[in-house]
């Protein structure tokens, strides 16, 4: 009896690719963003607020003594929402980026003012509805992303 040659099974085993899906929980990609604007806001406030004081016989400074401690304890706290991952941070971001445009458009329009500006109304009504739109597109992040849905539970 002749010894039959041993037969090598083939041993081909099939690549298998997985695509994995990106992690979006947890504070990072466009949130840590949003951190970083909202704490320096935040610090830029705190000094705007100081350098309002020395010049309150301007109508603007008034503006912005009024404005920054809202907009500056909003960025914050919405900083302090976000790390700790609160759900209550999606609604002070979106206040407190609401109360900077809002900020922004009162100062265009007490600035035109008190410097009797000579540009004609529609410049300044075309920054009051850019300022305004710029505001609600930022806004708009914390509405639709999924970041922020995944991650601002608590």
């Amino acid at each position: 009896m002749a010894d039959k040659p041993a037969q090598k099974k083939s041993s081909s085993s099939k690549v298998q690719y997985v695509v994995q899906q990106k992690h979006v929980d947890g504070v990072g990609g466009w949130l840590v963003f949003y951190l970083i604007v909202f704490v320096l806001v935040g610090l830029s406030g705190i000094s705007a607020f100081f350098e309002s004081l020395t010049t309150l016989s301007s109508a603007t400074s008034v503006v912005t003594a009024i404005f920054s401690p809202i907009i500056t304890v909003g960025s914050i706290y919405s900083v302090v929402m976000i790390a700790t991952q609160k759900k209550i941070g999606i609604k002070t971001s979106i206040a407190t980026i609401g109360a900077g445009a809002v900020y922004g458009a009162v100062n265009i329009v007490v600035s035109a003012f008190e410097t009797h500006s000579s540009d004609p109304i529609a410049i300044t009504v075309g920054s009051i509805v850019s300022t305004l739109v710029a505001g609600g597109l930022f806004a708009l992040y914390f509405v639709v992303s999924k970041r922020v849905k995944q991650t601002l539970t608590e």
